[in-house]
């Protein structure tokens, strides 16, 4: 899991799926994951006291359900933030495209910056992010949306 130093005080992690284990939510206090792959968590990973939600859509595809899904995922990680004191880890299959994404465009809207440098935030934490063209596109928007009003 790689840790993501933004001003929502230090509590917000990205990952692959395969790092989502117990001694690592325990290492790191975790009490929140988004699991935005196809696979779920499975039992056997999971800690009590951790809250496990999983908003499934495909990489490398867009279309209007996927656009959906990816606001869902962002709105999700903005409220976590901005409404609890959670430590949150969002993560997809390979923690490269679309966990990066929804992460980056949660960090934009928090901090009111662009898509773009909340992007190289991510980037500093976890060197293999590279989103989708069109994550960086809802991101993009979603973002600008939200700054500006």
């Amino acid at each position: 899991m790689d840790h993501i130093k933004t001003t929502a005080d230090g509590r917000l992690w990205i990952s692959n799926i395969n790092s989502i284990t117990r001694r690592a939510f325990r290492k790191h206090e975790i009490d929140y994951n988004l699991n935005l792959s196809f696979k779920p968590i499975d039992d056997r990973r999971r800690i009590s006291g951790t809250t496990y939600e999983q908003i499934a859509f495909k990489d490398a595809t867009a279309g209007e359900d996927i656009h959906t899904q990816y606001n869902e995922a962002v709105t999700t990680t903005v409220q976590r933030i901005r409404e609890t004191d959670d430590r949150i880890v969002v993560n997809c299959g390979a923690g490269v495209s679309r966990s990066a994404a929804v992460t980056a465009t949660a960090i934009a809207v928090i901090e009111e910056i662009s898509f773009q440098e909340a992007l190289e935030h991510v980037s500093d934490a976890r060197a293999s992010v590279n989103p989708y063209d069109a994550f960086r596109e809802y991101g993009t928007v979603y973002a600008a949306d939200r700054v500006d009003s």
